[in-house]
């Protein structure tokens, strides 16, 4: 066969299955209420190129994503499940479910079932007194709960152990439970996770409309979609259990997306209201990584939220790039956070344009044959491939960073990239690996009173208590270095994250009244210990007094 001939028939027989791509970018009115149609990344505006390196290293680096669907414009583009999955299997969305937990309260409202989100909870269960009265319990509003700011006492989020989702799920009434909490703040002041206020709401969704969520949800949500398979479990009661369990297929995710990014309308019909789209995904109230949280949605920046599930499950839709991205996986909470860094460094780069970019049957060739080896080989066909790779391949390439205004520079590793948010001082510089692990920082501040060379590891332990999460850490060694102009305090931290051993690496150098200092943290699964070590101890200070 001729070489073109070999190359251009897989293109052929893409064009045949997906239909021709088509030439403007505009999804007009077509719907996927049955199906999604699918075109090439170029047509609608991205690279193939960058989704073939996404795929190319989830596979060399072994992380556990389930599948990846990208919907551009309304198309998709990208559809693919790592061997053994399916696209008919359903998956556990886990906390992606609050999200719609939340919809079914807006479709309520929108009904007349629910006056507003300022009524208060206890009016929803008049039956119902709490154990322990307090008159902040009073002030609690639907819109607290919606928004995580009741002031209750949860400590049922995987910061705690799930020990309060335990003991909710042990007792025989869930609502009675959920009111009988103590209250630890003024509601509306504070966000603080609970997977028991997510409950709450399709409790609440019960008690308004007389159906469990499941059922409303079938009638006024998942069927005007289009989505049919679904297992969404209730407790002994049958009320539904808004804060997860519930099971769909990723592409039925996708269309939960698009109606979002169609601002809650579905071919030609409004199945939420726009002023509830609006405020379910505006920023209510600042959240950690997160740029704020709306109602059970986390709002990411301009344009983009997401709903977020334990085990690496997302929704994101993005607005400003008319997409929707959805990941499904079973990855470990300490990679919990490598959607987010396969969104932010892949898949949000290979949008280069709102219009059809020129094809590039190369790169789209690459992206095909990696879809497809990603989809029938198994895991020991995976490992005999990365042990062919070239030896050394797995070597970093070292980047330098230089800040001539604070007066330092560091060598990292150039796979890390960016950490999501706005740097906070006294951090200056912030680096990490697409799981969210290793992470290397830089800070720059005064040198707190009395603080001597000798002991200012104790600086790098109150920066990492700061992180939540993070717990027992030790100091294991220590020692002076040499640094340029001067001297530095090397050393060696172990701590626990969520239950999870990690090793810091840590230099501080002092110039005058400015103590600089740089730390990394990591598990050595995705990043070497060694290569941690080095990147700390690359630290150079200027003029740096003894």
């Amino acid at each position: 066969m001729k070489p073109f001939l070999a190359f251009a028939i897989p293109l052929l027989i893409w064009a045949l299955c997906l239909g021709a791509p088509p030439a403007a970018l505009a999804a007009g009115d077509y719907w996927p209420d049955q199906q999604w149609r699918k075109a090439t990344p170029e047509s609608q505006g991205m690279c193939s190129a960058m989704l073939a390196d996404m795929l190319d290293r989830l596979w060399q680096k072994n992380l556990e994503v389930d599948s990846i669907l990208i919907v551009r414009n309304g198309y998709v583009v990208l559809d693919t499940y790592q061997f053994p999955r399916t696209p008919e299997a359903r998956h556990d969305l886990h906390s992606c479910t609050k999200s719609i937990s939340s919809t079914l309260i807006g479709i309520a409202i929108d009904k007349g079932y629910i006056a507003s989100v300022a009524q208060p909870l206890l009016d929803f269960f008049p039956d119902k007194t709490p154990r322990h009265p307090d008159k902040r319990k009073q002030q609690i509003t639907l819109q607290d709960v919606l928004r995580m700011t009741t002031g209750l006492k949860c400590r049922d989020s995987i910061h705690h152990q799930w020990a309060g989702l335990r003991a909710l799920r042990g007792s025989t009434d869930w609502v009675q439970h959920m009111l009988d909490l103590p209250i630890a703040e003024a509601p509306g002041t504070r966000f603080e996770y609970c997977n028991g206020a997510s409950f709450l709401l399709t409790a609440i969704i019960q008690q308004v409309t007389g159906q469990p969520g499941l059922a409303f949800a079938k009638e006024h949500l998942f069927t005007p979609l289009g989505i049919q398979d679904v297992d969404w479990p209730a407790n002994s009661r049958g009320q539904t259990i808004g804060w997860g369990r519930l099971c769909m297929r990723p592409r039925d995710m996708a269309r939960f997306g698009y109606l979002f990014l169609k601002d809650g309308r579905w071919n030609g019909r409004q199945i939420v209201s726009a002023q509830w789209v609006a405020d379910a995904t505006r920023s209510h109230i600042p959240v950690g990584r997160a740029s704020g949280y709306g109602y059970q949605w986390w709002v990411m920046g301009p344009g983009e939220v997401a709903a977020i599930g334990y085990r690496g499950q997302r929704i994101y839709v993005s607005k400003r790039h008319n997409m929707v991205v959805v990941f499904t996986g079973r990855l470990a909470a300490l990679s919990r956070f490598l959607p987010a860094g396969l969104f932010r460094r892949y898949i949000m780069p290979a949008v280069k344009s709102d219009r059809p970019l020129p094809g590039n049957h190369a790169a789209f060739a690459r992206l095909q044959s990696l879809d497809q080896f990603w989809q029938t080989a198994n895991y020991a066909d995976r490992d005999t491939r990365r042990q062919a790779m070239a030896p050394g391949s797995s070597q970093p390439q070292w980047k330098p960073y230089v800040n001539p205004s604070m007066g330092f520079s560091l060598t990292y590793d150039a796979d890390l990239g960016d950490s999501g948010p706005e740097l906070v001082p006294p951090v200056v510089f912030q680096k990490s690996g697409l799981t969210g692990f290793p992470v290397v920082t830089v800070v720059c501040d005064d040198i707190p009173d009395g603080l001597k060379l000798a002991d200012s590891e104790d600086y790098i332990v109150r920066q990492l208590a700061q992180t939540q999460g993070v717990n027992h850490i030790q100091v294991k060694h220590k020692e002076r270095i040499r640094l340029p102009g001067g001297e530095g305090n090397f050393c060696i931290i172990k701590l626990k994250y969520l239950g999870y051993n990690l090793t810091a690496y840590g230099v501080v150098g002092y110039r005058e009244k400015t103590l600089i200092g740089v730390y990394a943290v990591g598990g050595g699964l995705e990043t070497p210990l060694a290569h941690l070590e080095h990147m700390v101890r690359s630290l150079r200070i200027e003029s740096l007094q003894p």
